[in-house]
């Protein structure tokens, strides 16, 4: 259905063309917590990372791995951090930032 103005929707199906008048109406979304769509497993943590903190580093070494493999999300508290991707890619994420890095090889 494709909306063409403020109370015309049109529907087009292979053999014909209708209109059909209706109000636009915005709908909320209200969900809580006590009664979720779906639980998953996932483990919490928290970090702090000091300037000049590189996984590779710190992590990775003791491991005998360049790159974390490890899926994240995360909030950015306070300072900037950044997630470095072999392709050469860097994303830099500050402060009030949410992130979510994917298991691919990262820094």
């Amino acid at each position: 259905m494709k909306v063409i103005g403020p109370t015309v929707a049109v529907r087009v199906s292979r053999d014909r063309v209708e209109r059909h008048p209706f109000p636009l109406v915005s709908a909320a979304v209200l969900k809580r917590f006590e009664h979720p769509d779906e639980v998953r497993d996932m483990t919490l943590g928290r970090a702090i990372c000091l300037p000049g903190w590189r996984w590779s580093e710190h992590v990775g070494r003791r491991l005998g791995q360049k790159r974390c493999l490890i899926e994240q999300l995360g909030l950015v508290i306070a300072g900037a951090a950044a997630v470095r991707f072999p392709s050469g890619r860097i994303n830099v994420m500050r402060r009030g930032d949410l992130f979510y890095v994917p298991s691919e090889p990262h820094e």
